[in-house]
């Protein structure tokens, strides 16, 4: 759910009244570590403590598993809990009420959760009247306890099932419009979009019903559709199977990444677990997110056909950034025109099992990728295989595996590592999601990035003498993002911290990545970030002023 529903102004409040340090130290055992708090990671399996949690910043931040964020993000992820029943968590813990009335969109989403449950009520009764549905379902292998456990339904081969005028009594057209339910073409005829189809509940982390998947039980195409995006839907952020078959007290077991609905519940049913699927949508980091903080492996299953080995490539440029902490990433490659679901049914789970420990981890498969079997060992292919290499080596971000996959692509090519180091020196990091218009450099880039971390983190520097004309016409990615947040903080009302600042921009587009970015730039010392923050406005001041020359001489230039 998204912080727009409910005033900013409120939700600042809230987490400034609340003590990071007693609410997380009630479900983790946290120690004094100088001016922060230590304990072992939540979210991953570690025996020594690297999850640090600050009282002042109101924020925590594991060096193991990269896990980071303020009061709200960790109920949410810690708890399984939405946006607003996070918010509605902490109000009480306070004695703070949270102004939701006046809230139009989050009344919508309680009520479109509300019609989805309903449905989904109907869709089950409906399948048990369909014997050609329980047919199918018995024919693919799945039991009664998985039907139950998925709560999978069924909806009967009609145009207006659910647009009847019985149901619409019950459910307004608009509602059901609103939720994907049904379809309005462009004479103004309404029809439902699922007919005839298996139905395949999705819910959220916190166990709602937020959509549909349809599998049709015939040959007519497409094969599945799902739910379309609504106020309750985002599908680039969301897991078919992790509600159901992730448990957070089974940390050590490995998760099977797959591609349809009927793999998770055959994996499931088999008793491996957990197991998920996206939701006909391309991997997004919010999905490897929600798998890193689950579990210390992950298996990506691929048909082994060519359009398996597209998909893993571009699994491959998602999880890079990732690469490198405590998870685990994992390619399965399947036989030709298998799945998981086929592989389970026809041979067990035990054979699916032994399958998965031919998996490769993901930085045999880069050396696969960039090194195939070179019919001449010569000066052009080793070239050209480090060429490939580089476009791999750019996108990690954990120094450590950067250094350890440039040792072992070394030796897999029998050169010296020092060739490939000083190639892949010309590589920078980029502001990513911020646009590069190619007129600043790697280092104004970095700079910025490292200022923003440094003004979030300690709010009162932003009352330093700081050139804002300057500042405003450097060209780099993150430029305007820096600015925005040293006026916020500098108009607000009251003294600012941390997580006051992530929670404000948690919706904007550039300031979603203010999080992040605190955590690859974490200070403890208040003293040494104020004199590296002198330091970056002395240099990005001159880098803004050169820039206003040169654009006050173009202009003479011209009127010559």
């Amino acid at each position: 759910m998204s912080a727009n529903y409910i005033p900013k102004s409120f939700i600042e409040s809230l987490v400034a009244a609340i003590n990071i340090v007693d609410l997380i130290g009630s479900r983790v055992e946290l120690k004094k570590a100088g001016k922060d708090y230590k304990g072992l990671c939540p979210f991953h399996n570690e025996k020594t403590p690297s999850f640090i949690v600050s009282e002042t910043k109101g924020f925590y931040h594991c060096f193991g598993c990269g896990a980071h964020g303020t009061p709200i993000s960790f109920l949410m992820e810690h708890d399984n809990l939405d946006f607003v029943t996070a918010i509605k968590f902490l109000a009480q813990k306070v004695g703070m009420e949270v102004p939701l009335n006046d809230n139009a969109n989050l009344k919508k989403e309680n009520e479109q959760t509300a019609l989805l449950e309903e449905i989904t009520k109907i869709y089950e009764s409906q399948l048990n009247q369909s014997l050609e549905a329980k047919h199918y379902l018995t024919k693919r292998g799945i039991n009664e306890k998985s039907i139950k456990k998925f709560r999978i339904g069924y909806s009967p081969d009609s145009w207006n099932f659910l647009s009847s005028p019985k149901l619409l009594k019950l459910f307004s057209e608009k509602k059901l419009e609103d939720a994907g339910l049904i379809v309005k073409n462009e004479k103004g005829n309404i029809y439902d979009r699922f007919r005839g189809r298996i139905i395949f509940p999705i819910k959220s982390s916190s166990n709602k019903i937020i959509a549909f998947g349809g599998r049709n039980i015939d040959k007519e195409l497409p094969k599945y559709i799902n739910s379309p995006e609504t106020i309750t839907f985002n599908k680039s952020d969301c897991l078919y199977g992790l509600s159901e078959t992730y448990e957070a007290r089974n940390k050590n077991a490995t998760m099977f990444l797959c591609e349809g609905y009927l793999d998770v519940i055959s994996l499931a049913q088999s008793g491996i677990m957990p197991s998920v699927a996206t939701l006909g949508t391309a991997l997004t980091e919010s999905h490897i997110k929600h798998i890193i903080q689950r579990t210390p492996k992950v298996v990506f299953c691929f048909d082994g056909d060519e359009a398996g080995k597209k998909a893993s490539l571009r699994t491959i440029d998602i999880v890079l950034g990732f690469a490198g902490g405590l998870t685990e990433f994992s390619f399965l490659f399947l036989p030709k025109g298998q799945d998981p679901d086929s592989i389970v049914q026809a041979k067990g789970k035990d054979h699916f099992l032994e399958l998965s420990k031919k998996s490769i981890p993901l930085s045999e498969l880069m050396i696969k990728i960039a090194c195939p079997e070179m019919k001449n060992n010569n000066a052009e292919s080793k070239s050209k295989s480090i060429s490939v290499a580089l476009t791999y080596i750019q996108k990690m971000r954990n120094e450590l595996y950067k250094d350890a996959f440039i040792t072992d692509l070394a030796d897999h090519l029998k050169i010296d590592k020092d060739l490939v180091i000083n190639a892949s020196k010309g590589s920078s990091k980029t502001f990513k999601a911020m646009p590069d218009n190619g007129q600043s450099k790697p280092s104004e880039n970095l700079f910025i990035r490292e200022a923003i971390s440094i003004l979030v983190q300690f709010p009162k520097l932003a009352n330093k003498e700081i050139p804002l004309d300057a500042l405003s016409k450097i060209q780099a990615p993150g430029a305007s993002l820096f600015v925005m947040v040293l006026r916020y903080i500098r108009t607000a009302d009251s003294d600012i911290t941390t997580s006051m600042i992530i929670e404000h921009f948690r919706d904007d587009d550039l300031g979603k990545h203010i999080s992040k970015l605190i955590s690859d730039y974490v200070f403890d010392d208040d003293l040494i970030a104020e004199k590296i923050l002198e330091d970056i406005i002395k240099k990005l001041s001159f880098h803004g002023s050169r820039s206003s020359l040169a654009e006050s001489l173009t202009k003479k230039f011209k009127k010559l």
